[in-house]
């Protein structure tokens, strides 16, 4: 079954996982996922939680060591995702999984009316879906979004 109707842009929540994924490896499938954002073929669901979450994912010692990104590129990929996606500040959080950055993800899909959560956590591809709201590795999303 397809996500949207044909020249619909969905609205997805790439997990924090993701969208660390597409910045340090070009040629991934998270990558892939953000290129179709910038050019308009998802609609990028986010929180302020998420966008704390990923400054502080970037600032992580083993990240920093393994990937030397420089902070002009941080601070622009940040800013990015703040500008072009649509940040939401959800009500309420669920207790769906036992990972509290994980029921974070869950709450801003549900607030910002997602039609996928795209993920790597185990946690949240267990779920295989919350709310109607189904829950996608990058691999799944990006062959569901390839055949609609």
């Amino acid at each position: 079954m397809p996500l949207k109707q044909s020249g619909t842009p969905v609205r997805v929540v790439l997990d924090t996982n993701i969208l660390i994924s597409s910045a340090i490896n070009k040629l991934g499938i998270p990558r892939q996922l953000f290129k179709l954002w910038r050019s308009r073929k998802l609609i990028l669901v986010t929180s302020q939680f998420q966008l704390r979450e990923l400054t502080r994912v970037f600032h992580y010692k083993r990240i920093r060591k393994r990937y030397p990104l420089k902070e002009g590129f941080v601070v622009r990929f940040l800013s990015l995702i703040r500008k072009s996606g649509v940040v939401v500040s959800p009500e309420t959080i669920p207790e769906a999984t036992a990972d509290p950055d994980d029921n974070q993800i869950l709450a801003a899909a549900t607030a910002g009316r997602a039609d996928a959560i795209v993920s790597g956590d185990e946690h949240l591809l267990k779920l295989k879906k919350y709310r109607l709201i189904p829950i996608y590795s990058a691999k799944r999303f990006l062959q569901k979004i390839n055949a609609g």
